[in-house]
This record gives structure tokens, C-alpha cells and sequence, in this order.
């Protein structure tokens, strides 16, 4: 990715700064919004796109501050699926990972986008490294992941479709993600449903041992998991 690109990232960092520690705080409810659909056209090479899309914080809402390393998320979607841009100040973005499908949030700083479906139990957690490495895990339902009846093996979803782009700097790093309606078993956009959503992020700090957890969602206790506090989607 071009240094050029790379300064547009930035500058709608700057802009979205005020506006998002004013506005998404606690954004419970969001309506989707319809974007440019070409991958090529949005995100980290012209994040300009999500810029009548109010921003979501990340933060630590289960105990009430914000992360030392701030980040922002966007939600919306476009003919071909949801889409996600996230923009994380990380000085040095951090990963040992080297493939495709290792545990990433074990291995180094992580983006993890979750979606819930409307009408089912199955929801999807996709996670993207400063790398541009991708785990994709399709959970079955949450309680049985919580009592561990499902092993990696049978989360791991090669099948997703999920397109991304990735580009790291010194001290910031962003993505931009398609996931096509076919992952979720919908043929065009699912108008009138509202999903579950959320944003979460492992930030570490160089090393791999206590890192900084974030979410966009507000979770009233640390748990990733807690599909009945994501944000609700309206498309």
C-alpha cells in the first residue's frame, strides 16, 4: 500500500476524532448504511468512503475507560455483503503469526470483527493481523463454545468468501473487510433484519503478554462472546 494512501488513513482519523468521542460512546442501535461496493475504492485505499458513517469507539466499557491506544471502527454494507474499516493507533504493529488460520489473538495484535445473523444461534468471528493474515471461525452456537463441545477444527470456516485489505505504518495500522451475504446463507441484503455486530481488538505491546483488550460493542463484563450486547444492525 502507497504512502499516499496511507496519508488519506490518516486524515480521517483526524477528522472522525471529535465526532467520535462525542457520538459512539454507547451506540447500541445502528443503521446500516449502502457504500461504494468496489473493495478497491474503499477502506485503506480511500477510507473517505465511511466518512458519512458515524464512528464507533473502541473502549473498555466493561470498566468504564478507554484504552491507552485508541482505535475506531465503521459498519455498514454494499450490494455484496457487510462491510467493516477499523483504524488503530499501534506504535510498531505487533504479530509473530505466519499463516493463514493460526490462533492470531495468541499470536499478536488482532482485529476481531463478529456478526450474528438474524433468525439462528450460528454467528461468525473473523479476525485480521497487521500481516494480513485471516482466522474465520463460524460458532455453531455460544454455549456450546463456552463448554468447549466444539473443537478449532470444527469453527474454522475456509468457505467465508471474506475479502480484505491490510496495511500497517509505524504507529497505526487499518483494514477494510467484504463479507459476502452467501456466508450467511442470504442471497442479496437482509432488508428489514437486524443482526448482532461487534469490533474487538488485542493491542500487545511488543511482546506477547498482556494485552490491551478493546471493544466496540458495550459489554458490561469482559467477554467477546456476549452475543446479547452486540450492537444491533438494522438493515
Amino acid at each position: 500500500m502507497t504512502g499516499a494512501m496511507w496519508g488519506r488513513t490518516r486524515l480521517l482519523r483526524r477528522e472522525i476524532h471529535h465526532e467520535a468521542a462525542i457520538e459512539s460512546m454507547d451506540k447500541k442501535i445502528i443503521n446500516s448504511t449502502c457504500i461504494d461496493p468496489n473493495l478497491e475504492r474503499a477502506g485503506v485505499s480511500n477510507p473517505n468512503t465511511y466518512a458519512g458513517i458515524t464512528p464507533l469507539s473502541l473502549a473498555q466499557y466493561w470498566c468504564g475507560k478507554m484504552p491507552q491506544k485508541e482505535g475506531y471502527a465503521f459498519v455498514a454494507h454494499c450490494e455484496q455483503g457487510l462491510r467493516f474499516y477499523s483504524w488503530f493507533n499501534e506504535n510498531q504493529p505487533y504479530t509473530t503469526a505466519s499463516r493463514n488460520d493460526q490462533k492470531l489473538f495468541k499470536l499478536g495484535s488482532v482485529v476481531e470483527f463478529f456478526i450474528h445473523p438474524q433468525g439462528g444461534s450460528e454467528y461468525w468471528e473473523i479476525h485480521l493481523s497487521p500481516n494480513g493474515l485471516m482466522m474465520d471461525l463460524c460458532i455453531p452456537d455460544r454455549d456450546g463454545m463456552m463448554a468447549n463441545q466444539y473443537t478449532w477444527e470444527h469453527m474454522y470456516a475456509r468457505d467465508s468468501h471474506t475479502q480484505y485489505q491490510v496495511v500497517a505504518a509505524s504507529t497505526s495500522w487499518a483494514t477494510d473487510i467484504l463479507i459476502p451475504w452467501k456466508t450467511f446463507q442470504r442471497s442479496r441484503c437482509p432488508v428489514g433484519e437486524s443482526w448482532g455486530v461487534a469490533v474487538c481488538r488485542y493491542n500487545y505491546p511488543g511482546i506477547l503478554s498482556n494485552p490491551e483488550l478493546s471493544a466496540t460493542a458495550p459489554f458490561t463484563y469482559l467477554d467477546f462472546h456476549n452475543i446479547n450486547e452486540y450492537h444491533r444492525l438494522i438493515f
